[in-house]
């Protein structure tokens, strides 16, 4: 027979609140009746949210403001990635403007050129300054580009038209 209970310590049940006498947790398991089945966490809750631990819709938001951080970090990421094909596009777009800059930069030159090539009547030198010049233009990427050198070329082919006639 066990002593226990009175002077002695009391004798071990299963609503002591004490995991002891072979329980698997606190007062459940081994000679208390069994344990309620808990589902584990999944791994991405418990990294969220500590302890992962969430029963009600309310403990949803404790956790979001224990780890505001992290989502705020899935949020860039999920973020970045709808935004990655228009990123693509915008550093395309850069690209050709690049190149158009420097294509408009060659043409004002060449317009020069064949405004010299004018002015010493060199016909053959002329052809070829414009050959060049319509080619350049042709490659402009953006109707901007192309609208920026647009009169000058036209001026320039006024020139010439005035000067067969």
């Amino acid at each position: 027979m066990v002593d226990c209970g009175g002077v002695c310590k009391a004798c071990p049940t299963c609503d002591d609140g004490i995991k002891n006498q072979g329980e698997v947790e606190i007062d459940c398991g081994g000679p208390c009746p069994g344990c309620p089945k808990t589902e584990k966490p999944s791994r991405l809750v418990t990294i969220l949210c500590g302890n992962g631990q969430i029963d009600r819709v309310g403990e949803i938001f404790t956790c979001f403001k224990d780890s505001w951080y992290i989502w705020l970090i899935v949020l860039v990421v999920i973020l970045l990635l709808l935004l990655r094909k228009r990123i693509k596009k915008a550093k395309k777009s850069l690209e050709f403007t690049n190149l158009d800059r420097e294509r408009i930069g060659r043409i004002k030159r060449l317009i020069k050129v064949a405004d010299l090539a004018l002015r010493e009547k060199q016909i053959s030198k002329l052809k070829v300054t414009c050959d060049r010049i319509e080619i350049l233009y042709n490659g402009l990427q953006s109707e901007r580009s192309k609208r920026k050198v647009y009169r000058k070329i036209k001026k320039l082919n006024n020139r010439i038209n005035n000067f067969k006639s």
